[in-house]
Parts: C-alpha cells; structure tokens; sequence
C-alpha cells in the first residue's frame, strides 16, 4: 500500500514534470511577433530639453550617429518597449461608445519612432505604418495590432476604420486606422496579451520614445562604449540606463517557467531517490 501510494507521488510529479517541458518549449517556439537577437537596449529617462522642437533634432541626430556605427543595421525606440516591465493604458471603442461609456474597452498603448515595426521585424498585415510625415501633434493616425482589428472591426478591413480613444486627453477624440501589424507580446511571453494601439512619438511633443534599440551584426554589449559617445557628443547631461541586450528581457520572461521546471525536476528526483530507497527496504524486508 505504501509503496502504490509512493508510485502514484511519483507518477504525479514525473507528470507535472513533463507538463513543465512541454510548457517551456512551447514558450521557447512562441513567435513574440518581433526579433530580439542581436540587439542592445537602453533608456535615456531624462532628456534636459525643453523644447520639443530640440527634442526631435536630438532623436534624428542621436538617430542617425547610432546608425553610422560599425555593424548596426537598425535604430529604433519606443515607450513601453517590449518586455521591460513598464506598463501604458489606454481606452478605445467604436463610435457606439461616444453615447455609452461602458462600450469603452482598454488597450496597451506603446509610443514609437516611425521605422519602428521595421527595425523589430514587427510583419505588417495591412494598410501602412508611421512615416515622419505622420510624426506630429496634430495626427489622428494610428496604427493597430491584429487583435484589435479583429475586436473592432471583425472580419471587415480595419484601414480607414475610426476609433474613439483616450490618449493624451479626458475626452475621447476620434482616430483613423492607417495599419495593422501582428501581435507584439509585451508584458509576457507565456500568453498574447492584450490588444495594442501604436501612436508616433511625434505626436506625445517628441522624446517620449526613450527606450532606444539598436541592432548590430556582432555583440550587442560591445556597442556600449560607442553609444554612450555618440550621447556625451550630443546631450553630456542626458545619461543611458538598464543598458542590456534584448535577449536579457527575453530571459528574464522565461526565468519563471525556468524555475517552476527545476523546483519540479529536483522534487521528482528526491521522489525517484526516496522510491528507490523504499522499494529496496520492501525486497529486502520479503526475503
């Protein structure tokens, strides 16, 4: 009896076990609707320019030092950025909600230089992303992710659709659809998430977009010098932080899963061990 119940322990953990393998595969193959290789990160959280003007000749010239670089390909920045742990909220609903507020549903919003979803490798669906022409404050243009579109407008075309929004105002304001993009997973890699809303970064007065990406052929870590240079040459009060690659952010997304998989696998083996131990006392009590 003793021994049906240390086998049927023993059954239980090797299969949470193996629930916990599939799991951390699964996560491992789970397209995050971008492209984390090869690419270093940092925030610049206090720009000292007051002017938003300034501001914008910062990030085209900041821009376009970081691109001349040897070995980078791609430059970019956004607010959230995907996987850092920060967080932006938004409201949206078809016109419907103008009348009855309870028609509003919330979405991620995520603030970007335009070229954005091309340097992450983000696939565009339908219609068109942001250009520099689209970056300003006066734009009514946004672009959304495929759940969205779906939500909102089902399986009719979302470019040219409206929506209502609350973004940087009490009122919600009516937007037009330019593009749909695939699914981002931003806050974890375990789950879709919710559905997202993309604005320029021109349209928040510049400078929002504070969290920079920068692609490399090489190391991404061995760009680190030459990126706080390219910095110090601009802005020497402005200071880069969380300086780390993107697959960092992608690591720390598994690192639960991870851990929940080795807690198991040890357990399972002091079962296994245990079991051993308690089989040979039995065999060795019968004879």
């Amino acid at each position: 009896k003793e021994f049906a119940g240390a086998l049927e322990g023993r059954t239980v953990l090797l299969v949470g076990s193996g629930l916990m393998i599939r799991s951390f595969i699964a996560l491992q193959r789970a397209d995050p609707g971008y492209d984390a290789t090869s690419m270093l990160t940092f925030l610049i959280p206090n720009l000292p320019l007051p002017e938003a003007a300034a501001r914008q000749a910062f990030q085209r010239d900041f821009k376009a030092r970081l691109a001349a670089l040897p070995g980078v390909t791609v430059v970019t920045a956004a607010n959230p950025f995907p996987l850092d742990g920060r967080l932006a909220n938004m409201r949206w609903g078809l016109e419907e909600a103008a009348s009855d507020p309870t028609k509003f549903q919330q979405a991620d919003l995520r603030i970007v230089l335009p070229g954005y979803f091309e340097a992450m490798g983000t696939r565009l669906i339908e219609g068109r992303v942001f250009t520099e022409a689209d970056s300003h404050p006066d734009t009514r243009d946004l672009v959304i992710d495929r759940v969205l579109a779906r939500k909102a407008f089902g399986d009719r075309p979302a470019v040219g659709g409206t929506l209502l929004a609350r973004i940087n105002t009490n009122e919600a304001q009516l937007y037009r659809v330019i593009g749909v993009v695939d699914h981002q997973r931003h806050t974890t890699l375990a789950t879709d998430g919710r559905e997202t809303v993309f604005v320029p970064d021109g349209f928040l007065q510049h400078g929002a977009a504070n969290r920079w990406a920068v692609r490399t052929t090489g190391d991404p870590m061995q760009l680190v010098p030459q990126a706080k240079a390219a910095l110090a040459a601009l802005q020497p009060r402005a200071g880069a932080i969380e300086i780390q690659p993107m697959e960092a952010f992608v690591s720390e997304a598994q690192a639960q899963t991870r851990f929940a998989l080795l807690v198991i696998g040890v357990f399972a083996g002091i079962a296994v061990i245990v079991d051993s131990v308690g089989l040979y006392s039995v065999l060795s009590a019968a004879e």
